[in-house]
């Protein structure tokens, strides 16, 4: 997802940011407990050339985007976390594509009284430049994206040309 929306953006820079929502809950110590049901996400990030991204190996990219969340530990997180705090959270992200996984959230393992879902996701997104990623009920991945009409397109051509 992350060449594919650098390869389309009609931005000219030098280097490409991909942010990934990251829950934090058990990298903190102690962890937070599971009835704890606040906000703890932070983003974890991985940051490459434009010209690396469209050049560098698959195993390359997964091993930038990867190398994000090992940074996080409990000192690394508390420390963004008072930084935020002193800033009174004024420091936000210029985020240039952030992707969220729904994956392991469960919602697709609900049964409603008229069954399980036939879909699970967002309703919409308010955020430009951003990927959900969330299960389908046939076990598959769906993959919500963001972009701008005419970055979509080159971003399906893409898409269509690394997956195929």
């Amino acid at each position: 997802m992350w060449r594919c929306r650098a390869l389309s953006s009609d931005k000219e820079r030098v280097v490409s940011t991909l942010f990934t929502s990251m829950d934090i809950r058990s990298r903190l110590i102690p962890p937070l407990p599971d009835s704890y049901c606040g906000n703890a996400v932070l983003y974890a990030e991985a940051s490459a050339k434009d010209g690396d991204i469209e050049k560098l190996p698959f195993s390359k990219l997964v091993e930038l985007v990867w190398e994000g969340p090992r940074r996080f530990s409990d000192e690394y997180a508390r420390s963004v976390i008072d930084l935020l705090e002193i800033e009174k959270w004024k420091l936000r992200p210029r985020i240039e594509y952030n992707v969220t996984s729904w994956l392991r959230l469960g919602l697709d393992q609900v049964v409603y009284p008229w069954g399980k879902p036939l879909c699970v996701g967002p309703i919409c997104t308010v955020l430009a430049h951003a990927c959900f990623l969330f299960p389908s009920v046939d076990g598959g991945v769906n993959a919500l994206v963001s972009l701008q009409p005419e970055e979509m397109q080159r971003f399906q051509v893409y898409f269509h040309q690394f997956f195929t």
